[in-house]
């Protein structure tokens, strides 16, 4: 398991490095779905208390987009030039993403555009979002820890 993430209803989703997509219920621990033949193996998995979507980065730079209300609904999103580091669902389902270049991006999975980026000048290794939305924070490769707010 490479990725986990708790779902509005009781169910639980989790990516592997053997390129599947999980997801099961929380209560019984069945199988609810599964999802083969990914490009690559799942980094990170995000969703919000009100929306039934799960956003995904995997570790290509891909990004996947799953309603939960379709079962069969797994869209991917190319065009992310580096590779994910969060996965939240706000406005619309988005993906963090940083790397080497010391950029910053959050890509829209409904609008397929970026919808914030900055520049920090040394490569980023880590990031989070806030569920609430509106907010995140990166590490950089220098220890140092940056904070950031989307309008």
């Amino acid at each position: 398991i490479t990725a986990l993430c708790v779902l509005p209803g009781g169910c639980l989703a989790g990516g592997t490095y053997a390129r599947d997509l999980w997801f099961w219920d929380l209560n019984s621990g069945k199988t609810i779905a599964r999802f083969t033949g990914l490009s690559a193996a799942v980094k990170v998995l995000g969703t919000s208390k009100s929306e039934a979507v799960l956003a995904a980065g995997l570790k290509d730079s891909g990004m996947l987009r799953w309603r939960l209300d379709e079962s069969d609904s797994l869209t991917k999103i190319n065009g992310n030039p580096a590779p994910a580091l969060a996965a939240a669902v706000w406005r619309e389902p988005i993906v963090l993403s940083g790397g080497a270049d010391g950029e910053i991006r959050i890509i829209g999975l409904e609008s397929k555009k970026f919808l914030y980026r900055h520049a920090y000048g040394t490569a980023i290794v880590c990031g989070a979002l806030a569920a609430e939305g509106g907010q995140g924070i990166v590490g950089d490769k220098a220890g140092r820890i940056h904070r950031f707010t989307i309008d």
